[in-house]
């Protein structure tokens, strides 16, 4: 008589049903959860969610509780899938106004205090070197180098061949690179 009424209420508690079905369809719904997360730690934290939901009860019976937990647990899939992909879009958004990656580590783009420092005094080198150039070649190298003109451009402009003004830019060069210390030929970014 007692199991009577146990197995009567096990058939009113419709939360029993569902708990019943993820018991023994447990590592199927995990295998399922896998293939669609693709991360087994994340499977289990959505197969835990599915536990509660089941534990805290639908309030209605449901008439295929295998079913019922398939779509729930699909459901959790992708509102996992989407959480992840808004992760990654806000966190990209943010680590490129915050500045490069480098592996998992951001990098502050910004120049150190030194860094500056050694800019400005080679900044500071370079003015002095261009304003030490001879006249002509100077004139040359700062409407080349500095405005932009093609060496045509300046040719029509001084009234001057082409090859004059080639010479021009090789001598300021040349004076460029022995006033910077970059006898190499590297003009250090001039």
């Amino acid at each position: 008589m007692a199991e009577a009424r146990f197995a009567t209420g096990a058939r009113d508690d419709p939360s029993l049903a569902l708990t019943r079905a993820l018991t023994e369809h447990r590592t199927e719904l995990l295998r399922f959860l896998v293939a669609r997360l693709r991360d087994p730690a994340d499977a289990e934290d959505a197969l835990h969610d599915l536990c509660l939901r089941v534990a805290s009860g639908t309030g209605e019976a449901v008439a295929n509780p295998l079913a019922y937990l398939y779509r729930a647990a699909a459901n959790l899939a992708l509102d996992r899938a989407r959480g992840r992909s808004r992760r990654l879009v806000r966190d990209g958004a943010w680590a490129t106004l915050a500045g490069a990656r480098a592996g998992e580590e951001t990098i502050d783009p910004t120049p150190s205090a030194d860094e500056r420092l050694d800019q400005r005094r080679t900044l500071l080198r370079i003015a002095r070197a261009i304003e030490a150039l001879p006249p002509g070649a100077g004139r040359i190298f700062r409407r080349h180098r500095l405005d932009g003109r093609s060496h045509a451009e300046i040719a029509v402009e001084f009234g001057i061949s082409r090859s004059a003004v080639e010479k021009g830019m090789a001598t300021a060069l040349r004076h460029l690179m022995r006033a910077l210390g970059t006898e190499d030929g590297g003009a250090g970014g001039v």
